[in-house]
């Protein structure tokens, strides 16, 4: 899974930018980590299936040229230090 910027996320969805244009009602798969402060150890991980409901064209302002709506449909979510090797793991 590549590593995307995320520029807001809430319980029912998040807002992305991408390189690829993503087509409307599209499903994407996802997994966000969460480091708690002060113990970066800590992790949470939330992981699920989310549909596209908007894709905007941004032009020459990003690299990375489109930003992205998603809805979340469903997810998982996991707790723990353990997680914390996940997060290290090379881009």
């Amino acid at each position: 899974m590549p590593r995307l910027e995320i520029r807001d996320f809430s319980r029912r969805g998040f807002y992305f930018y991408s390189e690829l244009k993503r087509d409307l009602a599209s499903n994407v798969d996802f997994a966000v980590l969460f480091r708690k402060i002060p113990s970066e150890r800590e992790i949470d991980l939330v992981r699920g299936t989310a549909q596209i409901v908007r894709c905007e064209d941004l032009g020459s302002t990003r690299s990375d040229h489109f930003g992205i709506a998603a809805k979340i449909e469903e997810t998982t979510y996991e707790v723990g230090d353990e997680l914390a090797q996940l997060d290290e793991r090379p881009a």
